[in-house]
């Protein structure tokens, strides 16, 4: 049969969340749909119904890398990676016809591309919408060292502007919530800058943050509603405190008078680094908290003051990488390197799971005979075994520190075998994933 005259296969539905995205895991304003990402493409979802739209490129070999949504729910951005120099993609995609595939029931069914942009070699690193929503600024990857600010409309660039002023690899952008003239970048080497853009111009101008003698690497940023402080997470566990403030642009030859500076930071560090932080504000006495998602796992608000609160702390599995808060601040989604989301509720600050899947490559998949309403996948550390109808998880068989190369089921069904990569056959129960027996030195 010749390749024209085959029929394309239609998404039904998937299973996946890439969590090494940072903050990719987020709300739609709406509160009523999430969006993540899962390898090339994005995943709507809706939180009442589970219905999926996906938002694919097909761009081939290219992952997202970075999301972004506009505060008025019409635009999702996204960022992505490409092999060796070549020019990576920027996306910019029309979320209400995503949702309209959704609530149709035709994940797959496309037209949401509203814009391709091309210009950051390697990567695109980070973005964000302006808080109008008519601006789009992009970083690019260390290779990179570019920033540009784009026109939603148009899909046009606007003005760019080297990142930093030498070769350090910027992590993370941030546009203020109540100016769209302003963002904040920060990154390797203390850096933090505060830039301002003018689109009649065109022209970028950035102002360094003073850091004193502190010398940090910084992965995300949160802004306070009243844009007065940016939040930082570091690597080295800390959550930074900066004013933002600063002057507009002025000629070059007249010196500025107000400069970003470091306020305060947590005394009390983070383990294996904070790599997510989200503002909330306590509706008892109108201040701003700070959720700071660690690389251990651990989800901690902390006061005003950057003191962590015994009570509000809560033990993930796995890096926490996203943070986002549901429209009425009661609850927010958190989502780990080791594609798990959860929900947490402020109040009692419990953490539900939600969803979860592997986080490294599945080697095999594999039906029992005669059987297509479960399969079961291999991957690392673990094989696990799936409903078809229901999209989740019935069983989960872990081996710590091995992964799972091939699996077969007996045609009776009564056993999973396995092959992994200490050399050794494992057989288990299907049931309960207990061990049945077990061959060393297979290979």
């Amino acid at each position: 049969m010749a390749a024209e005259d085959c029929t394309p296969l239609q998404l039904e539905g998937m299973l996946g969340f890439t969590g090494s995205v940072p903050n990719g895991l987020q709300y739609l304003p709406s509160g009523q749909h999430i969006v993540y990402p899962l390898a090339a493409g994005v995943v709507v979802r809706s939180i009442a119904t589970g219905a999926l739209a996906f938002l694919d490129p097909q761009q081939q070999g290219s992952n997202v890398t970075c999301l972004a949504i506009s505060s008025d729910g019409r635009y999702l951005a996204t960022g992505h990676d490409t092999f060796g120099s070549a020019k990576a993609f920027a996306y910019i995609w029309d979320v209400q016809k995503a949702i309209e595939n959704c609530e149709d029931g035709n994940p797959s069914a496309g037209g949401c591309l509203v814009h391709s942009l091309q210009q950051h070699r390697g990567m695109v690193q980070a973005l964000d919408f302006s808080c109008e929503g008519n601006l789009l600024v992009t970083v690019g990857g260390q290779d990179d060292n570019d920033l540009v600010v784009w026109d939603v409309e148009t899909g046009k660039g606007i003005c760019g502007s080297p990142a930093s002023n030498s070769n350090d690899k910027l992590y993370s952008v941030k546009w203020l919530n109540n100016r769209n003239d302003r963002f904040v970048t920060c990154g390797q080497n203390q850096h933090f800058r505060v830039w301002e853009v003018c689109t009649s111009t065109p022209k970028l101008h950035a102002i360094d943050a003073s850091m004193g003698s502190m010398r940090r690497e910084m992965h995300c940023i949160s802004i306070s509603s009243d844009d007065a402080f940016a939040f930082v997470g570091t690597t080295t566990g800390e959550v930074l405190k900066f004013s933002i403030d600063r002057d507009d642009i002025k000629p070059y030859n007249e010196p500025d008078s107000q400069q970003p500076s470091l306020k305060h930071y947590n005394r009390k560090r983070f383990s294996k680094g904070v790599q997510s932080v989200a503002c909330v504000v306590n509706p008892m006495t109108g201040n701003t908290n700070i959720i700071a998602g660690a690389g251990d796992g651990i989800v901690q608000i902390l006061n005003p003051r950057l003191e962590p609160i015994p009570s509000h702390r809560v033990q993930l599995s796995g890096a926490v990488t996203s943070l986002s808060l549901s429209p009425d601040s009661k609850s927010f989604h958190a989502g780990t390197d080791m594609s798990q989301r959860y929900s947490i509720d402020i109040s009692t600050f419990t953490a539900e799971l939600r969803a979860t899947c592997h986080y490294g490559p599945i080697n095999d998949v594999k039906f029992p005979a005669n059987c297509s309403d479960i399969f079961a996948t291999a991957s690392v550390h673990d094989i696990r075994v799936w409903n078809v109808k229901q999209r989740r998880e019935l069983l989960r068989i872990q081996v710590p520190n091995l992964t799972c190369n091939a699996i077969d089921i007996a045609p009776s069904g009564t056993t999973i075998t396995s092959a992994w990569s200490d050399g050794k056959i494992r057989a288990f129960y299907p049931e309960s994933g207990k061990l049945k027996f077990m061959i060393p030195d297979a290979h």
